[in-house]
């Protein structure tokens, strides 16, 4: 009889485990989107309202509370186009990602340019003194990974994926902090170039590069990603 009755416990304990493994395997929808961030965090000079970032791969490193830790990289037949105005991308950046806590997550996003799009464009307004209002183009033209470790959206405290909840993965570049080495007195004195016939602070390698190199020294440190 107590035989029967271990045979019987270890069984069970068996059957529950296989359980628990096969729901840790079941997979959790996590979309990719990308926006702005236009908080301005000293005073409201400047103020940007969209843009472009080319993603050509991202690299996902998850470590879970229980179950096996998560690896994987996208594979994209092409460099994919995100509009950091309304979120949307050329082609949907959708992921299966096994459930779970997550306690842990590197995330590296590849970006880079194209014959057509620069890997980064920012589109805003200068509130100029003497000239008014004049758009200003922030172009980065380069090749770059972002290191990014991913936090929970809004209220949460853990990035939890369920597999019966859809996720979206918010990456945001915050506007404020890129911008907010650029004062006032650089950018009266930027040189302003011509485009289509308008007049535009375009801040790039190429033009106004004293504003340029200050930039990007702090890109990688402007962007966040929420898990939401």
């Amino acid at each position: 009889m107590k035989y029967l009755f271990y045979t019987f416990l270890i069984s069970s304990i068996l059957t529950v485990s296989s359980c628990i493994k096969d729901e840790l395997t079941k997979p959790a929808e996590v979309t990719f989107q990308f926006l702005i961030d236009n908080e301005q965090l000293d005073g409201k000079f400047m103020d940007f309202q969209s843009g472009t970032i080319v993603v050509k791969e991202i690299g996902f490193e998850g470590y879970r509370e229980t179950g096996e830790d998560v690896f994987f990289t996208s594979d994209f037949d092409s460099a994919i186009l995100a509009d950091l105005g309304n979120g949307t991308t050329s082609e949907l950046i959708r992921f299966d990602i096994p459930q779970g806590i997550y306690q842990h997550i590197n995330l590296s996003i590849e970006i880079d340019s194209t014959i057509q799009d620069p890997s980064l464009t920012l589109n805003g307004i200068y509130n100029s003194v003497r000239n008014g209002q004049i758009p200003v183009i922030f172009e980065f033209d380069y090749h770059e990974i972002l290191n990014l470790n991913p936090e929970p959206g809004h209220g949460k405290a853990k990035i939890v994926l369920n597999k019966d909840i859809p996720t979206t993965a918010v990456t945001l570049i915050s506007t404020g902090f890129l911008f907010q080495i650029a004062n006032s007195r650089m950018l009266e004195s930027a040189e302003i170039t011509q485009r289509e016939g308008e007049s535009v602070i375009v801040i790039s390698k190429d033009v106004n590069q004293n504003i340029f190199n200050l930039i990007v020294n702090r890109l990688g440190n402007s962007f966040t990603v929420l898990f939401n």
